[in-house]
């Protein structure tokens, strides 16, 4: 079984400005974290592989992103899975 999840960064609340004359959020200030529902899918996405060891199951994270910390962020999460992660 192969199993597909999306991944991708969103600013970071916590350290949100916003340019006072535009209203726009500035984001090389607000920094970046991965989407907290994305996180959930991962999580879920784990959870299913583990039930369908026997089957030897794939998981595949996609992102249009172009900062690294993105995929480096999935290999953490999924680090100890023993299947292939693409």
């Amino acid at each position: 079984m192969r199993i597909v999840t999306c991944v991708k960064q969103v600013p970071d609340e916590r350290n949100m400005e916003t340019d006072p004359k535009t209203g726009s959020l500035l984001r090389d200030t607000a920094g970046s974290i991965p989407n907290p529902d994305d996180a959930y899918a991962l999580a879920m996405a784990r959870a299913t592989c583990e039930t369908l060891k026997g089957e030897a199951p794939t998981l595949d994270a996609i992102t249009l992103a172009r900062n690294r910390h993105v995929p480096h962020f999935v290999r953490l999460f999924l680090s100890d899975l023993t299947m292939p992660i693409s």
